[in-house]
Parts: structure tokens; C-alpha cells; sequence
């Protein structure tokens, strides 16, 4: 995010490419734990991966290209960097998945709420390391500090969720049920700001619920296109 705002490029289309992320789950799934999909699952996430396309390229991501516009730079940064943070990204979050369902697989045994909850904590006393020395240097928002507090506890609480997801389920459906966040954003932005959403967030919501909901109500698709499940 921070080198795309540097390179002038919209935070968007960076995050657009992390939309693969599902997808690049349920084939890493496929390949290193041989988990099968029903045919539903295969629709859920592309449902759920146009959703975040269409909102992120056509809807309130647009809006950061006017921020750009309205920062002074000094030097610009090369395009190319936040382009590979953006394709490393995925990567990285899908290895990650892999090596969770590892861990917590019965031959190594590890609790999942419990090593996430300990990964997590380690992770944030580091971070507040490098948070207090600049608090100390400049204006501490107490605001924002118990905002950002606040969002950091549910945050965790919805990270440790996926892990345990993660740890019984297949790792595609999983991370597109994550991406999901994105549907909750438009919302909670249009009710914030008092507008109503635009058309093409309205397909994107549409198309996000229908991949969710298929996703995790899979049981009332069952008996719709039957042959698609020998896929």
C-alpha cells in the first residue's frame, strides 16, 4: 500500500492482484494435500474473486487516485516495487495457509487457537517496539490509539478463526470467505459517508454475496446441476 501510494499508482489495482489469492489457495491445496472441491466451491470463489475485481477497479478504490494526486512527491517511486509486493503478496499468503494446514495436521499436532494466539502476540510486541520510540517522537493520538486498539483485538479474533478454518477445511473456500471483508468495507463506507453505492459496487455485492453464501450454505445447492459435482 505504502509503495503504491509512493509509485502514484492506485492502491486498487495492488489490491486486485491479491484476489487470486483463493484461487492460488484452493490450487496449492489441490496439488500439495490432494483436497478435493465440489462444484460449488469452484463457483463461490469466482463469484467471490469478480466481486473484489469489480469493487476494487470500479468502486471506492477510486477514490485513492485523488489522494495520490493531492500528495506532494519529492521522488517518485519506481512502479515496478509495489507491482512485486503485490504479486509477492499472494504468494506469501498462500504459503503460509499451506504450512498452517501442515502444523496442525494430526502427524505434528499443534493447537491451532493456541499457536496463532501465541504467533500473534509475539508479532505485536515487536511491532510496539518500533511503535513506542515514535510515539515518544511525535503526536500520540489517544483516539485513534484505542481505535486502532480495538480493531487490532478483532482482527486477531477473526485471524485465529481463519487458522482454525484453515486447520479442518479446504484452504480455498477459506481464503475467499476472508476476502469477503472487502463486501463489509462498501457497505460500512456507504452508511459512514450517507451515499448510496454505485451500480458497479452493487454487482460486485451481488456477486460476493452469491459466492459467499454458496460457499457456506453449500447444502442448498446440493441438488442444482448435479453433474458438476464429478468435476
Amino acid at each position: 500500500m505504502y509503495f503504491a501510494t509512493e509509485a502514484q499508482i492506485n492502491v486498487g489495482l495492488i489490491t486486485v492482484i491479491w484476489s487470486v489469492n483463493p484461487l492460488l489457495m484452493a490450487f496449492a491445496d489441490r496439488i500439495i494435500y490432494k483436497t478435493h472441491l465440489k462444484y460449488y466451491h469452484y463457483i463461490g470463489l469466482l463469484a467471490i474473486a469478480i466481486c473484489t475485481v469489480i469493487i476494487t477497479l470500479f468502486g471506492g478504490a477510486k477514490a485513492d487516485i485523488k489522494v495520490i494526486e493531492l500528495v506532494e512527491k519529492v521522488d517518485k517511486c519506481p512502479s515496478w516495487i509495489p507491482v512485486m509486493f503485490g504479486l509477492i503478496t499472494p504468494c506469501l499468503f498462500c504459503t503460509n495457509g499451506m504450512f498452517s494446514k501442515k502444523v496442525f495436521s494430526p502427524e505434528i499436532g499443534f493447537e491451532a487457537s493456541n499457536l496463532s494466539f501465541m504467533a500473534y502476540f509475539i508479532v505485536n510486541v515487536i511491532i510496539l517496539g518500533f511503535a513506542i520510540p515514535y510515539w515518544v517522537n511525535k503526536d500520540f493520538n489517544s483516539y485513534l490509539f484505542w481505535v486502532g486498539g480495538v480493531g487490532s483485538i478483532i482482527n486477531t479474533l477473526g485471524l485465529v478463526c481463519i487458522q482454525n478454518a484453515l486447520a479442518m477445511g479446504p484452504a480455498g473456500p477459506v481464503s475467499a470467505i476472508a476476502a469477503c471483508s472487502t463486501i463489509l468495507l462498501v457497505i460500512v463506507e456507504a452508511l459512514k459517508t450517507g451515499k448510496m453505492i454505485s451500480l458497479n459496487e452493487f454487482i460486485g455485492l451481488v456477486f460476493g454475496c452469491y459466492g459467499a453464501f454458496i460457499l457456506v450454505i453449500p447444502e442448498k445447492f446440493e441438488c442444482c446441476w448435479p453433474c458438476f459435482d464429478k468435476i
